[in-house]
């Protein structure tokens, strides 16, 4: 009797095997309890997980999509101009045409992505690109995307860290949405890590950061590409890349990232 529930057990888990949520490796239970829930399709994460994940809402600066409280936001609309942050009032000359990203930045987001781009979780790709695909289709899905592209690393960063996080997502997402991906900037100057650097510090060291591969401009000219990176902070990055595929002949730059810092 013990051997036959044995058996069973075996067989139920070979054919049933237990699934694991790919940020917190815990099992999954309920699919059926979160169907409202507006990270319902991602099907691969927790509902423990999913609260902690935070999806920007109105109000939202219209062109880096930076959280506004409302307070702020009566402050800047005084006007029938779009809603900006302050950053982008006075910083008007922007290489992209807008920024938006999946979700904010929180402490739940940072220990994630420091587990996938520093100590290879690199099925965290999977949710990652999902959460992506949800922002594409919110904002993007109705203009005409040509190329999506990505953020470079430099070759020293990529080869101590083994993959570019970033060119990994547009990947997946490029297959997603079926718009074709083109590998068309290569950093030309190795700059320091971002995270503890200030807003100027950020622009002054990405200025003269990046360059366009010389066998894709006739490619991208007069098309309208998409930029993919993980992080947005101050769009320095982001900027100086679009900057570049602009004065190549690129007809507009749009970014998606990940998070919203």
């Amino acid at each position: 009797m013990e051997l036959k529930v044995l058996l069973r057990s075996f067989f139920h888990d070979l054919l049933f095997p237990e699934q694991k949520c790919l940020l917190c490796e815990k099992p999954i239970v309920g699919y059926a309890k979160d169907v409202s829930h507006h990270l319902s399709q991602m099907k691969y994460v927790c509902m423990t997980c999913k609260e902690q994940i935070e999806i920007p809402t109105s109000p939202y600066c219209q062109h880096c999509h930076k959280p506004l409280d409302h307070t702020t936001s009566t402050k800047i609309n005084q006007s029938s101009d779009p809603l900006l942050c302050l950053d982008c009032q006075y910083q008007p000359n922007h290489a992209i045409v807008m920024n938006r990203s999946a979700v904010l930045y929180n402490t739940f987001l940072k220990e994630a992505i420091a587990l996938y781009k520093y100590r290879g979780k690199e099925s965290l790709s999977i949710v990652f690109s999902r959460l992506l695909k949800i922002a594409y289709d919110r904002y993007y899905q109705d203009l005409s995307i040509d190329y999506i592209t990505f953020v470079p690393l430099h070759p020293n960063r990529l080869q101590e860290r083994s993959f570019n996080q970033a060119e990994q997502l547009s990947l997946r997402l490029s297959r997603m949405v079926g718009i074709p991906i083109i590998d068309s900037i290569e950093r030309v100057k190795e700059t320091h890590k971002q995270s503890k650097s200030g807003k100027w510090e950020r622009i002054n060291e990405m200025k003269d950061a990046f360059q366009v591969k010389r066998e894709v401009i006739e490619q991208i000219e007069g098309k309208t590409l998409l930029i993919v990176d993980d992080i947005y902070t101050t769009g320095a990055t982001i900027n100086e890349c679009a900057k570049e595929l602009t004065h190549s002949g690129a007809s507009m730059v749009y970014s998606l990232t990940l998070s919203r810092a």
